[in-house]
């Protein structure tokens, strides 16, 4: 199906027969079924436990969490009480502490640069761009370090912005991977993937 799209692979499917030809487009995890996201992660976790939600703007106390573990950052938080709406910024896991603020357009809530892990590219190998410096010169070690200009994407429904990626520093204390800024601010949560585009070419991420 990869050179396909999606309206040619529906009219296969409706000259075929299959009445799963006019089904509505589903991005929920289709293993989970009809039960609550949170009902089925609970079941992977540890025991969770109630928690103070606290203003990040005044340190104030506004509600109360069901588990630390089941918010990630940028998530609408339910406030009962509270007429406006409520998003996660940070979580304290040792005090079991759940940070919001008021509004989904609080600047706490984007940033413009994040940190990966390694990445991974579908070339099998870095864009030229990226390549390693030969440092056994005093010429290459006054070089600016590598970067690469390129789309950058970390939420799926966002639309892609210009953003400069270099590599990280690899030492002991700093595992492999990229620096990424962006031109716009994005809502970045730990653990979400950032891909990477040369035009439409995906390059990886």
């Amino acid at each position: 199906l990869g050179d396909l799209t999606k309206p040619q692979v529906r009219s296969i499917a409706a000259e075929a027969g299959l009445h799963t030809a006019g089904k509505r487009d589903s991005t929920g995890l289709c293993f989970v079924g009809k039960r609550r996201f949170r009902d089925f992660i609970v079941g992977y976790l540890p025991p969770q436990h109630e928690g103070p939600m606290v203003c990040i703007d005044s340190g104030r106390r506004i509600g109360v969490h069901d588990g630390i573990c089941l918010y990630t950052h940028g998530q609408r938080a339910r406030v009962g009480g509270l007429p406006s709406r409520w998003y996660v910024v940070q979580k304290d896991v040792g005090t079991n502490t759940l940070y919001v603020c008021d509004g989904a357009t609080h600047p706490t809530l984007r940033c413009h640069s994040l940190l990966t892990d390694e990445a991974d590219w579908i070339s099998g190998a870095p864009p030229p761009a990226l390549a390693s410096r030969d440092v056994t010169t005093s010429e290459a070690l006054a070089a600016p370090e590598p970067e690469l200009h390129c789309g950058v994407r970390v939420r799926y429904r966002e639309a892609r912005c210009a953003g400069v990626v270099r590599k990280r520093s690899v030492s002991p204390y700093e595992p492999a991977g990229l620096h990424v800024w962006t031109e716009r601010p994005s809502l970045i949560a730990t653990m979400q993937s950032v891909v990477l585009y040369d035009g439409e070419v995906c390059l990886g991420g």
